[in-house]
């Protein structure tokens, strides 16, 4: 039974990493086209644009993974039964239970593996990427940390706790100095670009001088900084997604113990939390189509019918995942809901083909 359980194992194993080389080499062309964009700005050059591919490939594998199991499940389970190696294993008596549960096993450390590359290895690639990204674009003005971006403005020194790419700035701080003597610290809880120059507001500005330290508030201001507005939008993209969970919860209690709107960060947390899951539902919904519906299929069949089921299922997550920020809904929900639904088809669909089996042997 233990080789059994290894052979099976390892043909679906296989297959899954197949499917994910094919599925990385075709998002490859797209984040290569998207970053020969930026090549000229700066010091961003085409080698560079190939370091933040690679360190971005972690994070890839990690969110097309579910589909990847899929797919790989579907071929794997495919390719034995084109062998008849399927009907081989259960004349002598491996049960659909059995099988499912061998498959379940892989799923589970596989899904184990990805999940700590993803929460591990990932958002420190995806950090080192992103400062090699936005050093090389704003010439050695800006850092990219897991606490925010340091940007350099003129003679100030400028932390951004978030961002994103309407250029939208959130927990602004900056520090004046003059002759490496700090006169000036000021926090905006936001702020906005409008037309040519930023607007904060909610400011707490204090002025240190040698006789004293005066503070006021300020309700909205304008900046005029050399901070081109473009910098912004390329640190802030995807920015969510790049945040493990350590640091999702740690944005989530910043921006609940400031009064900000903490929905898309929420949603976020409990999308990754549910990452593992949406593995282990897409290889068990693969089992009843490969000994139902999909059992004399070609391959190019399955592996079309895998690709889709995985495509519905990305629209599905990126369509409840909104629709419950926009409808006031717990965050939760919208993580969930994709999967518990998919998960319902396989259990209505696995019990199907057991119902079929009993009426057989009847």
């Amino acid at each position: 039974m233990k080789q059994i359980t290894r052979y099976i194992g390892f043909t679906i194993t296989r297959s899954t990493l197949l499917c994910m080389a094919l599925l990385l080499g075709v998002e490859s062309i797209f984040i290569l086209v998207n970053e020969i964009r930026y090549v000229g700005t700066g010091d961003y050059t085409i080698g560079r644009a190939f370091l933040f591919y690679l360190c971005s490939v972690p994070q890839n594998i990690y969110l097309m993974f579910p589909m990847s199991a899929l797919v790989g499940t579907l071929m794997g389970l495919g390719v034995l039964a084109s062998r008849s190696e399927l009907i081989v294993l259960q004349a002598a008596g491996l049960s659909l239970a059995n099988i499912t549960k061998i498959v379940m096993k892989t799923a589970l450390i596989l899904a184990g593996f990805t999940w700590v590359m993803g929460e591990g290895f990932a958002p420190f690639a995806e950090n080192v990427g992103q400062n090699i990204k936005t050093d090389s674009l704003s010439g050695g003005q800006a850092l990219r940390t897991q606490s925010g971006t340091w940007l350099r403005d003129g003679d100030d020194f400028v932390h951004i706790r978030a961002m994103d790419l309407t250029g939208h700035l959130e927990g602004l701080t900056r520090y004046r100095f003059q002759n490496q003597e700090l006169m000036t610290a000021s926090y905006a809880q936001y702020g906005d670009y409008q037309g040519d120059h930023w607007v904060l507001y909610n400011i707490q500005e204090t002025h240190f001088s040698p006789e004293n330290v005066t503070s006021q508030n300020i309700a909205a201001a304008r900046w005029d900084s050399v901070i081109d507005p473009n910098i912004v939008r390329v640190v802030g993209q995807k920015y969510l997604e790049k945040l493990s969970l350590v640091g999702l919860w740690q944005t989530i209690s910043y921006r609940q113990k400031n009064s900000l709107h903490a929905g898309p960060y929420q949603l976020a947390f409990w999308q990754k939390c549910v990452q593992p899951f949406a593995t282990l539902v897409m290889m068990f919904l693969a089992i009843p189509f490969v000994f139902g519906p999909l059992r004399s299929s070609t391959m190019g069949l399955r592996l079309m019918v895998g690709i889709l089921i995985g495509f519905l299922f990305h629209t599905l997550n990126d369509l409840f995942g909104p629709l419950t920020l926009v409808y006031q809904v717990p965050p939760i929900l919208g993580a969930l809901l994709p999967t518990l639904l998919f998960f319902a088809v396989g259990v209505v669909l696995m019990r199907k083909e057991f119902i079929s089996r009993v009426k057989k042997v009847a």
